[in-house]
């Protein structure tokens, strides 16, 4: 599938972090793509960070892992996804670099994970992300992405001191 840089309307690179496991290149569309003889909207590339295979050493029977083994492994896995962050971070700014030579420039928008919260955009409840210039939740399908230059207001309800949850509803534009 070729995907032209003058139809992408948003990318998105999301790094491995400490509680997902995958490393994302989302692009959303301006106009929908025949992919597989359906129209979509967003293209996601992915892959899980982790350890293929375990070490197992069956000396005297099953050997019980100690604390220095998890340590050990915790580093391994910790290592794992910095290597496959930095894999697609340096593949985003390949392409990133390539949309420059054409008439339309490309910029990856990385999620601010510490301003990430809990919501249910459609199905089930799911981490979304601030960007610079979105909201997204790209970890899970149904993706949700909304644009803030999209939005006209957004109005909150059930807000009071020492309660973690409320409700919000985005109010578009075009209403």
């Amino acid at each position: 599938m070729d995907i032209p840089f003058s139809n992408i309307k948003h990318a998105f690179f999301q790094p491995c972090h400490q509680d997902e496991l995958i490393a994302i290149l989302h692009f959303t569309l301006k106009v929908p793509q025949t992919l597989s003889n359906k129209k979509v909207q967003d293209i996601q590339f992915f892959k899980e960070s982790g350890i293929a295979a375990d070490d197992i050493d069956m000396k005297g029977g099953r050997r019980r892992m100690n604390d220095l083994d998890e340590l050990e492994l915790e580093e391994r896995e910790r290592q794992a996804k910095k290597k496959l962050s930095q894999k697609f971070f340096n593949f985003a700014k390949l392409v990133q670099a390539q949309s420059e030579k054409s008439s339309a420039p490309l910029e990856f928008d990385i999620p601010i994970d510490e301003f990430a919260f809990q919501g249910c955009p459609k199905k089930s409840v799911v981490k979304i992300r601030p960007t610079k210039n979105c909201l997204i939740a790209i970890s899970e399908f149904p993706f949700f992405v909304v644009d803030l230059a999209d939005i006209e207001a957004v109005h909150f309800e059930r807000v009071s001191f020492g309660i973690k949850n409320f409700d919000m509803a985005i109010i578009y534009k075009d209403f």
